[in-house]
């Protein structure tokens, strides 16, 4: 992930994270860290459905149809 990227996205107001094609995080600006109440870097090599608080049968199917749907 290229330096510029990070920087911008550190600078957002808004929560974001950046998660590879296993679904795996790789980046979490600090926003989405202060909202989670978590250490800098903590959220890295969680998957996507440790980081959303909803039905897991519900998240796991919407990220299978995102995989899905995802221009390659």
């Amino acid at each position: 992930m290229n330096h510029e990227f990070t920087d911008l996205v550190d600078r957002a107001r808004a929560a974001a994270v950046v998660k590879d094609d296993g679904g795996y995080c790789v980046y979490a600006n600090r926003k989405e860290e202060e909202l989670r109440r978590v250490r800098p870097d903590e959220l890295i090599g969680k998957h996507v459905m440790e980081l959303v608080d909803a039905d897991p049968i519900l998240v796991e199917r919407e990220f299978e149809r995102f995989k899905r749907e995802e221009p390659h």
